[in-house]
């Protein structure tokens, strides 16, 4: 059930959202807000829904219009996620993202969270695995407003894309700030996603 967080217009926007995010793997909640905005002919300066109103439209949206791909779907990607979160075990890996959470489809890449003291370590392991991952960095919330920035890798595996951000050892008993819960952000160890399955 959708939310009931603001006027009307609020909640027909988060329901576009939600439609651009499950059809047009639209990742960016910010961008399919202001999309579902720009098709739906509103006024730029209209209240957006929040994250977790978004969320909750695109968990119902996944019910009624993909209730049977997007369920073999989060299943494939679980699996995988298992095999990834095996595949990084030295570096104490935690599943985040969509996978975990249960939105995931076909489109959505497998989200971990490394640690490790040196991001040399971690791109030595991938050089010596051969596998070709491009090196960026991701913006991590430690509350509403502060972020900062940690190393991080994508790459292809089966067909999936992997996105693994690496934190020093010390942020292993600190979840980021998530932005749609507005909690500590869900994280799981490989013993918890394979309950999910």
């Amino acid at each position: 059930m959708i939310r009931r967080s603001g006027d009307r217009s609020t909640q027909r926007i988060a329901q576009e959202a939600a439609k651009l995010i499950a059809v047009d793997g639209i990742a960016d909640l910010h961008r399919a807000k202001l999309k579902a905005v720009e098709r739906l002919g509103l006024s730029r300066t209209c209240t957006l829904p929040d994250n977790l109103t978004v969320e909750e439209a695109l968990r119902s949206y996944q019910r009624i219009f993909q209730g049977i791909k997007q369920p073999d779907s989060l299943k494939a990607k679980r699996e995988a996620a298992v095999m990834a979160l095996r595949f990084f075990s030295a570096f104490e890996p935690l599943l985040v993202g969509s996978v975990l959470a249960g939105t995931a489809d076909q489109r959505s890449p497998i989200e971990l969270h490394l640690f490790c003291d040196s991001i040399e370590e971690l791109d030595w392991f991938l050089e010596e695995k051969g596998i070709a991952a491009e090196m960026g960095s991701r913006a991590v919330y430690r509350d509403d407003a502060y972020a900062s920035r940690f190393p991080s890798f994508s790459f292809l595996a089966n067909g999936d894309g992997v996105e693994v951000t690496v934190f020093p050892l010390v942020h292993r008993r600190q979840a980021p700030f998530d932005r749609v819960t507005r909690q500590p952000m869900l994280r799981a160890q490989i013993e918890a996603v394979l309950k999910l399955l």
